[in-house]
């Protein structure tokens, strides 16, 4: 685990194939190292298929099945992604909040990429009302809520989008003020791209 962690995926490998014929409780967590590495190379159904193994040992492992619901959605297997989900969902029990907000959003993403949008949408409100300033729970409502048509909350929730860390504009980092739609006769607006 430490060459994982050190970055050295190889010999991570190479000590983790070793691990997978110790005790099951190492094996689960091997398995888990394994197919992180491969969720990591993109080699989705590789990840899958360790995943699935850990889950020999240990079914109720919340870690295993949400990264088998990662990969799954990956590959575009939005359907067999929620029932994952909603193992580590039932797993996961009621007392880590943020924990079972990180569960709740796999499981919302996974649901809108199945076209369930207003599960999809019920799921990110259950994350909104633990974790009321979630960046990421209110960036997957906007666009649920933009893809089912309901734009004008749609795009008052899309404002999320530039507190999410990867957001490409920053507008308080401009020396300008934002324009909101006011006359612009006889002024200069710069455009700036998002994506």
């Amino acid at each position: 685990i430490l060459y994982y962690r050190w970055g050295k995926y190889e010999r991570a490998n190479e000590y983790l194939s070793r691990a997978v014929t110790a005790a099951p409780v190492q094996a689960c967590v091997a398995y888990y190292y394994r197919g992180h590495l491969r969720l990591k190379d993109s080699r989705f159904e590789d990840a899958i298929q360790a995943y699935r193994k850990g889950l020999v040992h240990n079914p109720q492992s919340i870690e295993l099945n949400t990264n088998i619901a990662t990969a799954l959605r990956r590959l575009g297997h939005a359907e067999e992604a929620i029932a994952f989900c909603e193992r580590a969902l039932d797993a996961a029990g009621e007392d880590d909040a943020n924990r079972r907000a990180a569960l709740e959003l796999n499981y919302s993403g996974a649901l809108d990429d199945s076209g369930r949008v207003e599960e999809a949408l019920a799921a990110a409100d259950r994350v909104i009302a633990a974790v009321p300033e979630h960046i990421d729970a209110h960036y997957n409502r906007a666009q649920g809520l933009l893809s089912s048509g309901r734009l004008a909350e749609g795009w008052q929730e899309y404002a999320w989008r530039l507190q999410r860390p990867q957001a490409n504009a920053r507008y308080e980092l401009f020396p300008a003020p934002r324009w909101r739609g006011e006359d612009t006769t006889g002024k200069h607006v710069l455009v700036w791209t998002e994506q």
